[in-house]
This record gives C-alpha cells, sequence and structure tokens, in this order.
C-alpha cells in the first residue's frame, strides 16, 4: 500500500505521471531497505537510457505530423478506393486484423486503373472560393486582395 499511496498522493498533488511514478517507485525502494540506493538510481537511468523508450516520443512525433499534414487522410481514402462492391473482408477482432481478401494481382490492377478524382466544383463562386481563399490563421481573406489596398490594419485592431 505504500508504494500505492505515495504514488496517488503525488498524483493528487500535481506531479506529473512519469515524476510521481519515479519519485513513489524510488521511495518506496530506498524505505524498504532491500536493495542499496546507489543501485536503484543506476537501474533508473539505466531503463530511461534505451532506443525503445526514445522511439516512443518520435513515433507520437511522427503521427502528429502526418495528421496534420493530411497524409493519414489521403493514405486511408486511397486503401479504401481500392475496394470494390463484393470483396471479402475478413475482420478478426482478437487479433486486431482488418483484411482484404483480394489477390495482390487484383489490387495492382486496381492501383493501375485509379484515377485521382476531379475537383467537384469546375467554375464559379464557389470554384473561387476553393482555389483562394486563405485559411483562417491568415485572415480567411482571398489571396489575390491581400495588401493590394488600403493602410495596414494590425492584427489587435480586427
Amino acid at each position: 500500500m505504500g508504494l500505492l499511496g505515495g504514488f496517488l498522493a503525488l498524483m493528487v498533488s500535481g506531479v506529473p505521471v512519469a515524476i510521481a511514478m519515479a519519485l513513489a517507485s524510488l521511495a518506496y525502494v530506498m524505505i524498504s531497505g532491500n536493495i542499496p540506493d546507489f543501485v536503484v538510481i543506476h537501474r533508473m537511468y539505466g531503463g530511461v537510457d534505451s532506443f525503445p523508450l526514445l522511439a516512443v516520443p518520435f513515433f507520437i512525433w511522427a503521427g502528429n505530423l502526418m495528421n496534420s499534414a493530411g497524409i493519414t487522410n489521403r493514405i486511408y481514402n486511397f486503401a479504401l478506393a481500392l475496394v470494390q462492391n463484393g470483396d471479402i473482408i475478413e475482420l478478426d477482432v482478437s487479433k486486431g486484423i482488418l483484411e482484404l481478401k483480394v489477390s495482390a494481382q487484383e489490387i495492382k490492377k486496381r492501383k493501375a486503373k485509379w484515377k485521382a478524382p476531379k475537383p467537384p466544383l469546375a467554375r464559379g463562386y464557389w470554384r473561387l472560393y476553393f482555389d483562394h481563399v486563405n485559411q483562417a490563421d491568415e485572415g480567411a481573406d482571398l489571396d489575390f486582395l491581400v495588401g493590394s489596398s488600403g493602410d495596414f490594419v494590425p492584427r489587435d485592431n480586427h
């Protein structure tokens, strides 16, 4: 109960989870007295100094980068475009597998035939909006009107 109690006390006091886990574990091992203090500190430091542990934040960063760039949506949409009506899809929840039961040759044919869809709007106001309106962080204005007339208006005056 001492280890869990120490961890919960640190969590309630607002200490971050990783630090609360480390401090509670270190305090418990030092108070119990079974292992010398320097061995505990050496093992804790050695456990943090590992490549698999360093890979976790980089994978999270790579995932966030792919999401913000829209790559994950494009990959998903492209994979979905290769599925056709009548295809057999196998789902195994216990193993976490979702598999399209189509031969590799058929997938290769579908990839060769696939063409990027045309933009839904060929002309008119919606096409103008689609092509020329800036993003919200840039003022959501038409790009060809930005800076073309009038005095500069600071961002705080809007």
